[in-house]
C-alpha cells in the first residue's frame, strides 16, 4: 500500500512539474511576442519548442507512472 502512494505520487508530481512547465512555455511565447523580430532572430522560437517537448515529455512520464502503479496494484 505505501508503495502503491508513493509511486502515485511521484506520477502526480511528475504531472505538475510538466503542466506547470507547459504553461510557462506558453506565458514566455505570448510574452515575447510582443518583441516578435528580436525574439525571432534570437532562436526564441526554437526554445519554445523544446521547452514544450520537455513538459511533454513529464507529462507523458508522470501518466506512465501512475497507468504502471494502477496496473501493478491489481
Amino acid at each position: 500500500m505505501r508503495n502503491t502512494l508513493i509511486g502515485l505520487a511521484m506520477g502526480g508530481f511528475a504531472l505538475l512539474v510538466g503542466v506547470v512547465w507547459l504553461l510557462g512555455a506558453v506565458n514566455t511565447r505570448r510574452t515575447r511576442a510582443e518583441i516578435g523580430p528580436t525574439y525571432a532572430a534570437t532562436g526564441g522560437p526554437v526554445y519554445t519548442a523544446v521547452q514544450v517537448g520537455c513538459a511533454g515529455v513529464l507529462l507523458l512520464i508522470g501518466l506512465g507512472i501512475i497507468v504502471a502503479v494502477a496496473i501493478r496494484t491489481l
